[in-house]
């Protein structure tokens, strides 16, 4: 997970254009002065949430797939 969550982290920087640090016009002005908190979001809360959103759907998953094994065993 390590991996492609880092590369979603990736493309969501270059989505918000962060690494843009020079451009301070329009946009890219508040993206400059909302960094800091865009930063806390990347790093701290959204993998949380992606562990727990991941958790809950392997646990779902699981049940699920047991259901249908005994149905056919049946």
């Amino acid at each position: 997970m390590t991996t492609q969550f880092e590369l979603f982290k990736k493309t969501l920087y270059k989505m918000f254009m962060l690494e843009q640090a020079d451009l301070d016009f329009g946009i890219y002005r508040i993206m400059k002065e909302k960094r800091k908190d865009i930063d806390i979001y990347l790093n701290n809360i959204l993998p949380e949430q992606v562990k727990n959103l991941l958790a809950e759907n392997t646990s779902t998953h699981t049940q699920e797939l047991k259901k249908q094994l005994e149905e056919a065993i049946r």
